[in-house]
């Protein structure tokens, strides 16, 4: 089992990785610019606003996903701009993933289950989920039904029967904790978020994607 400095290390380090690559392009658009004011241009300044968006909107998001949300949470109203801005600003993805949300009776639901952890919890399953099907094409969100499951599955198309991540699976089920790394230990944080809250997160695949489940809160 990693220590407490050990998760704290890996988190920090997903966090900076992330942010790298539009930190590094505002660098390279600012070094473009040089130091001669006549060589400020359109492409340069495009460049450096559209990295500077996407790092704050993975910061955003990222501090949604494994930050301290506070007293009383954060609200679950802001967590599909929040995650829509993060896919854009994430290379690759901008445009190309639809997501069905859930509907509002639902939200009122979760927010009920959940308490000020919700959005927190929702934000690491979708999170979760996306990263679990590299190149998925469609999140569906559906809400506590009678037993009190959110589910949130990620699919791609079925001709390009797309790899799952099998190691994010794994730490989510408990047989490779030992082995955390800057890219599971998102996984495992979802896990822990949801264990707090009395619950229990799985995740399986399903029909050529994965399935992140996370079960009715005790108590």
């Amino acid at each position: 089992m990693a220590t407490d400095l050990e998760i704290a290390q890996l988190i920090c380090t997903r966090v900076c990785h992330d942010l790298a690559g539009p930190v590094g392009a505002i660098s390279a658009g600012i070094e473009l610019m040089g130091d001669d004011p006549e060589m400020v241009d359109a492409e340069s300044l495009a460049l450096i606003a559209g990295s500077a968006s996407a790092a704050n909107h993975k910061i955003k998001f990222l501090r949604i996903v494994l930050g301290s949300g506070g007293s009383g949470g954060v609200s679950l109203d802001i967590l599909p701009q929040a995650f829509s801005h993060y896919l854009a600003a994430t290379a690759g993805r901008s445009g190309a993933l639809k997501v069905t949300w859930f509907a509002d009776a639902e939200y009122a639901a979760i927010a009920d289950q959940f308490n000020d952890a919700a959005a927190q919890i929702l934000a690491n399953v979708l999170l979760l989920a996306v990263e679990a099907v590299p190149g998925a094409l469609h999140l569906t969100c559906r809400g506590p039904g009678d037993h009190g499951f959110v589910c949130v599955e990620a699919a791609g198309a079925v001709e390009r029967n797309l790899p799952i991540r099998q190691d994010l699976l794994d730490v989510v089920s408990g047989s490779s904790e030992e082995q955390l790394s800057p890219r599971t230990i998102q996984a495992f944080v979802a896990k822990r978020l949801a264990e707090s809250a009395g619950s229990s997160l799985q995740a399986l695949p399903v029909n050529g994607g994965v399935q992140i489940t996370v079960s009715a809160a005790t108590g």
